[in-house]
């Protein structure tokens, strides 16, 4: 599962930035081989290679991997839009729940 998940999250994470893939190796100290062997799954960085890209691009490791499905920056501080959106899901969601009650009472 993780690995593939980490290849479309780093290059989605590199283009919000508006990077090349030579010019985020440039700034990792990393060849460009390197990041595109990566954004194409034929490799996998090792634990402080993950942690110096998560670091740089102001997420998790553990969003890039998969094992975070909300993007949260390494402070832990989600954007609001995103807390905004997960409550409105919520309370539809209960609201569905309220009327499935209800129908089968």
């Amino acid at each position: 599962m993780y690995a593939e998940v980490f290849p479309s999250r780093l290059k989605e994470e590199r283009h919000k930035y508006g990077l090349t893939q030579e010019q985020l190796a440039d700034e990792l100290g990393f060849s460009k081989g390197a990041i595109s062997r990566y954004e194409k799954g034929i490799r996998e960085p090792d634990f402080e290679t993950l942690a110096r890209i998560a670091n740089y691009l102001d997420v998790t490791s553990d969003y890039l991997i998969g094992l975070e499905k909300k993007k949260i920056n390494r402070a832990g501080i989600r954007n609001t839009n995103e807390i905004l959106n997960d409550l409105e899901s919520d309370a539809r969601r209960e609201r569905r729940n309220e009327k499935k009650r209800a129908v089968a009472v």
